[in-house]
C-alpha cells in the first residue's frame, strides 16, 4: 500500500489512520526545533484534527507565548482563538470563555474587527451549550 509515504499521501488516499504516524514524528521532531511562527500554528491544527488535543493546546501556547513575549498582537489573538477551541471541543468551557473573552477584547482594541469575530462566535456557542440564556 502506501507504506513510506507523506501524510498527505495517506491522506489522498484515505488512510486517516495512517496519516496520523508521519504527522506524529514532525510533532516529535518539532519538540526540538526553536519556536516558529509558521510551523508552530500547522502542527497544533494538525493535532488537533487527529484528536490529540494536549498536544495542540501545547504547540499553541508555545505560538502564544512567543507571540506575548514579541509583542505580535495579531498572533496573540490568532493563538488565543485556536485555544479556546482546542478547549471547547476538550470540553474545558472556562477555560475556552477566558481565552475568548481575552481574545475578542484584543481583536477589538486592536481593530481586528474581523479576527475578533471568531472569538465571539465561540462566545455565543458556548453560551448556547451552556444553555445561559
Amino acid at each position: 500500500m502506501l507504506k513510506n509515504s507523506t501524510a498527505a499521501e495517506k491522506t489522498e488516499a484515505g488512510d486517516y489512520a495512517g496519516a496520523a504516524g508521519p504527522l506524529r514524528q514532525a510533532f516529535a521532531f518539532h519538540a526540538e526545533l526553536p519556536e516558529d511562527y509558521e510551523l508552530l500554528p500547522n502542527l497544533s491544527i494538525a493535532a488537533f484534527h487527529i484528536g490529540e488535543f494536549e498536544r495542540s493546546e501545547v504547540f499553541m501556547n508555545r505560538l502564544l507565548t512567543r507571540a506575548r513575549t514579541n509583542g505580535a498582537a495579531v498572533m496573540v489573538l490568532y493563538a488565543l482563538t485556536r485555544l479556546a477551541m482546542i478547549d471547547l471541543v476538550a470540553g474545558r468551557w472556562t477555560d475556552a470563555v477566558g481565552e475568548a473573552t481575552e481574545a475578542a477584547t484584543l481583536g477589538d482594541l486592536t481593530g481586528q474587527d474581523v479576527l475578533a469575530d471568531a472569538p465571539r462566535a465561540i462566545l455565543l456557542l458556548l453560551a448556547a451549550l451552556r444553555d445561559d440564556g
